[in-house]
């Protein structure tokens, strides 16, 4: 057998090219049994075996059967057409060489009466070949249409490859059956993630519309329920499309558009339910706000579903999350501030910036714990951070603010933050009832029995963040601090009965001569009486201004601030003698009058009216915590004594 001959399968399990499968089957395994080579004894036993086993793989696959007909067909058609013209040639060729050696004087005569004949001879040889063929190929070509045909009814889904992959005049050949036509449409539809509307695009148009009109009943059949039932789940954008897809492929079909209509009317009823629900919902403002929001929320996803597009920036929902995740913050349930969040984002996509706000507030009620250790500590850099985070988080600030320790250290902290400012900067102008009224508060603040505490708190003029008298000093110079800024905060600067600031923190520099705390200390003095001696000079009590400048040479007697603070009392002295002599008190004489009718002296008139005031003070009905600590913080106007007196008692 030649390299290029196809193997006949048909010969080697020795049935017929239209044998069934049951014969075929029947015939392996008489000659499997035969030739086995465990068994036979047969020449070539194994070879033959393994031929065998070959023809029957090919034989019993109706695809690959189909390919082999083909191949074999061809192979067949050419051999016969070459043997026919070979014998056909070497049969006139031999008889022409008999009637040459017969007569050789007639040749000439002999050639022109037998070649026409000849002629004919051979074509009449080949057009038999060929009807011979044509017969053949067609019996071959009617076989393998059957055999795949059978195969599609039977469902097999290498049959349908090989349909699809023949060419068109075979294919409507194939499904000229509409049996077979239902059996293809029946093999798409048992594949679910392929529409089988673009599997059938695949073919040509003729074949396309062939299968169409044959199996329209089936898939009517197979796809009414399902539109059916995503109409009752409300997925009306899915029953839509799947129609509309149907109605392209049969657009002349009446119950396709009647079902079309009857799917809008219940749209359009269906959003009509919907739109009055979500009304409902914005209407039932005495229902609990998370049920507010849960059924505006449920009734637009319904909405949406239904096909219907809805703005994405619903104020009216989204002014509920807002108010939902405050009151949670103010509950302190922060999940359900998380949660909040979560479903605002997912019904309302659009960025937002209140729900980042809101996003931003929620990480830091999650780190309050950390926040109220910072707003409670010595860390300025902290302090100041954490403030700037609490700006837009308003409820965590009241919360935080309303922590006595936060309250107290905050109160300080700012106090002692604006009179390092007015120290610190000699060239700026500040009026000086701020200060005093800075340094009031302070007082209020320092006196408060919250503030009272066993910790040792850093010093309001030091810089360093921690109170470095407790980690970098010795038990005996930390004791010693605590007496210092005790002496400090009473005012006992540099003279007192049980001790004063300026001794005590010299005496701790004769112990360490580097001690910061006691040069920042004795510094604070210093700014003390500077701070008095301008205070004194803007009330004209000039002999306050001297004994604070005294107090200043004792701190720091080379201090530059002496000479400009005697520059400044000179000139207001001078002031004052030349007003006392320009200005002279007239007298006027007054007429005796009877004692009946004498008037009471206009003093003693301003003196009752002064009492009734002071009266009035003492009762100080008008006083509040929170309108004086206002006041103070604001500083419009210092209190008076019955205010403070009031501020002392009630509100520490």
């Amino acid at each position: 057998m030649s390299s290029n001959q196809v193997k006949n399968y048909y010969e080697i399990m020795e049935v017929e090219p239209h044998a069934e499968q049951s014969e075929i089957k029947k015939s392996y395994h008489r000659l499997a049994h035969k030739f086995h080579p465990d068994i036979s004894t047969e020449e070539n036993a194994e070879q033959k075996f393994q031929e065998i086993n070959e023809a029957y793989e090919v034989l019993k696959n109706p695809h690959r059967r189909f390919i082999h007909d083909s191949a074999t067909f061809k192979s067949s058609v050419s051999q016969s057409w070459f043997s026919a013209k070979k014998n056909t040639f070497i049969h006139n060729v031999n008889k022409h060489k008999i009637k040459i050696s017969a007569n050789k004087l007639n040749r000439d005569s002999i050639m022109q009466s037998k070649i026409p004949l000849l002629l004919m001879g051979i074509f009449v040889l080949i057009l038999s070949a060929i009807t011979i063929v044509f017969l053949f190929t067609i019996e071959q070509v009617g076989q393998g249409h059957k055999q795949i045909q059978t195969a599609i009814l039977e469902g097999d889904k290498t049959a349908i490859a090989t349909f699809e992959n023949t060419d068109i005049e075979t294919q409507k050949q194939i499904i000229a059956d509409k049996n077979v036509s239902q059996a293809v449409v029946n093999i798409y539809l048992q594949d679910p993630d392929k529409s089988i509307f673009y599997q059938l695009e695949t073919y040509d148009n003729i074949v396309e519309n062939i299968i169409l009109t044959d199996t329209y009943p089936t898939l009517i059949a197979y796809y009414k329920p399902q539109i059916q039932t995503a109409v009752k789940q409300n997925n009306f954008n899915e029953a839509i499309s799947l129609l509309e897809t149907f109605k392209k492929k049969y657009p002349e079909s009446q119950e396709l558009d009647d079902l079309y209509a009857e799917i809008q009317n219940k749209k359009q009823q269906r959003l009509a339910v919907l739109t009055k629900q979500y009304t409902n919902c914005l209407e039932q403002t005495a229902e609990p706000l998370l049920n507010r929001i849960n059924c505006v929320a449920l009734a637009r996803q319904k909405i949406i579903k239904i096909g219907t597009s809805l703005p994405t920036d619903d104020l009216n929902l989204q002014a509920m999350y807002i108010e939902g995740i405050k009151y949670s913050f103010i509950e302190k349930d922060y999940q359900q501030a998380e949660k909040l969040l979560s479903e605002w984002k997912n019904a309302l996509p659009n960025p937002s910036e209140e729900r980042e706000q809101l996003q931003h507030n929620l990480s830091l009620y999650k780190q309050r714990k950390n926040i109220t250790t910072d707003l409670s500590g010595y860390d300025k850099e902290k302090i100041i951070t954490r403030l700037g985070q609490l700006i837009t988080a308003k409820e965590l600030q009241l919360e935080l603010f309303s922590i006595s320790e936060v309250q107290d250290n905050l109160l300080r902290y700012h106090i002692d933050e604006a009179l390092e400012l007015v120290l610190l900067k000699e060239n700026v102008a500040i009026n000086t009832k701020t200060i005093v009224l800075l340094e009031q508060l302070l007082n209020v603040a320092r006196n408060s029995k919250r503030y009272q505490s066993n910790k040792v708190s850093a010093p309001w003029y030091s810089s360093n963040k921690e109170p470095t008298s407790v980690k970098k000093t010795k038990p005996g110079i930390a004791n010693l601090l605590q007496q210092c800024r005790k002496h400090f905060e009473s005012k006992r600067l540099t003279t007192g009965n049980s001790g004063n600031a300026l001794s005590c923190y010299r005496k701790i520099l004769k112990q360490d001569s580097g001690n910061l705390d006691a040069i920042a200390g004795l510094n604070a003095i210093a700014k003390r009486y500077k701070l008095w001696a301008e205070n004194a000079l803007q009330q004209n009590k000039l002999k306050k201004v001297k004994s604070h400048i005294a107090g200043l040479a004792k701190v720091n007697p080379n201090s530059k601030t002496i000479a400009s603070l005697k520059k400044r009392l000179n000139k207001a002295i001078a002031k004052k003698e030349y007003e006392s002599k320009k200005i002279q008190p007239k007298v006027t004489e007054i007429k005796p009058i009877p004692e009946k009718n004498v008037a009471k002296p206009i003093e003693v008139q301003e003196t009752k009216k002064i009492e009734k005031v002071e009266v009035k003070e003492e009762s100080c009905s008008e006083c509040s915590c929170s309108k004086l600590l206002k006041q103070l913080s604001m500083g419009v106007k210092p209190l008076t004594k019955i205010q403070n007196k009031f501020f002392q008692n009630k509100c520490r």
